[in-house]
């Protein structure tokens, strides 16, 4: 997806993970996604959307790397939806961090926004 309104064109990309309570997984992934922007020399960020975790996710994926924001609104499409806000990326690529998504196997995604894809 590409951004209009505040953009800021430093960044590429943004990795995006809305997150409650996956302390045992969101270190990995946004490490995962990190490495995946440095193999590829793709200037972005890893923002965490915490969605009211009791478990410490939000002070563990801080300390991976990530940007790391509160969404108070409960719910997982309002955590998307204030991510997506809040993201700094030209391009947004969302995936949950609970383990289940390879951050490492974007290279078509990142092929189809470049391209144009309004969506992926």
């Amino acid at each position: 997806m590409e951004k209009t309104m505040e953009t800021n064109i430093n960044l590429e990309l943004t990795i995006l993970m809305p997150c409650l309570n996956e302390g045992r997984t969101v270190s990995f992934c946004v490490k995962q996604a990190l490495a995946y922007m440095k193999q590829r020399h793709i200037i972005g960020e890893v923002l965490v959307v915490d969605n009211g975790s009791e478990d410490h996710s939000f002070e563990i994926a801080g300390k991976a790397g990530a940007r790391v924001i509160r969404c108070s609104e409960k719910g997982y499409g309002n955590a998307l939806r204030f991510g997506i806000h809040q993201a700094k990326g030209k391009y947004i690529i969302m995936g949950d961090c609970d383990g289940s998504y390879d951050f490492l196997s974007l290279d078509e995604f990142m092929k189809q926004l470049r391209d144009g894809k309004e969506l992926v």
